[in-house]
């Protein structure tokens, strides 16, 4: 895959690799910044991506949206939109 001249290489299933629909679920999720998640989430959108959660905006600031790849990985993708909210940092101390 590429990303905006950025590479991505995902290996293909084989003995010591295995897809995660066919170990029954999530094995790890990608987070990944991109300068605007709105153009970002509109071509992924148009080009057939499976979004798993719409775009929105998040408490501590991010605009953010999640798809699956056609192995089953789940990737975010996001841009800072804004400083977190006062809520979610006092949720930071208390926890």
């Amino acid at each position: 895959m590429e990303l905006d001249g950025a590479r991505i290489y995902l290996g293909q299933p084989q003995r010591d690799y295995r897809n995660p629909d066919h170990l029954g679920g999530v094995t790890v999720s990608v987070h990944v910044y991109v300068d605007d998640v709105d153009s970002h989430y509109e071509r992924a959108k148009a080009a057939g991506a499976t979004i798993t959660r719409e775009i929105d905006d998040r408490d501590y600031g991010d605009r953010r949206y999640h798809a699956v790849d056609p192995e089953g990985h789940s990737w975010m993708f996001a841009t800072t939109v804004r400083e977190p909210t006062p809520e979610w940092e006092a949720t930071l101390v208390n926890n």
